[in-house]
């Protein structure tokens, strides 16, 4: 009960952020905010509620969203260069990971898909990593994967 309250409660104050506080606004908030909590109640949180409370983890999320946005700026910075200099070397990436759960993996590919001049192809053991210019020595998602395993 508490994971939907707290899924509810998340959704719907997203909602109330985004358009207002107009009666009708709240109305169709609640009916959406709902309509979400009850659509994605089985998969959306597999934590416990202690989790979601720890502030480890709130620290962990707070680190990882400051290294998400310092990589999403270099990454436009390097695709912007690699676009204007013509210098594309474009491979698939076997990228093996010892990121555990679905959540961890998900939070993962997605991170290394938003990152300009990748995208991620398949998750399973390993990800497979589109890249638009691959350096042997570099490894795609090395950084939020280490930033990953450290929320707890």
């Amino acid at each position: 009960m508490p994971k939907i309250l707290f899924s509810f409660l998340l959704t719907f104050a997203f909602w109330i952020v985004l358009a207002g506080t107009a009666i009708q606004e709240i109305i169709i908030g609640i009916i959406i905010a709902s309509t979400v909590t009850i659509t994605t109640k089985e998969f959306l949180f597999r934590e416990s509620p202690k989790t979601l409370l720890s502030p480890l983890f709130w620290l962990g999320c707070v680190r990882y969203i400051i290294v998400f946005i310092k990589e999403e700026i270099i990454a436009n910075i390097k695709t912007v260069s690699i676009i204007l200099t013509g210098n594309i070397n474009p491979a698939i990436v076997k990228l093996s990971t010892t990121i555990t759960g679905d959540t961890k993996k998900a939070l993962l590919a997605d991170s290394i898909t938003l990152t300009p001049g990748t995208f991620t192809l398949e998750i399973k053991d390993a990800l497979f990593i589109h890249c638009l210019n691959h350096k042997k020595d570099s490894s795609p998602g090395a950084v939020f994967e280490k930033t990953i395993r450290g929320i707890k």
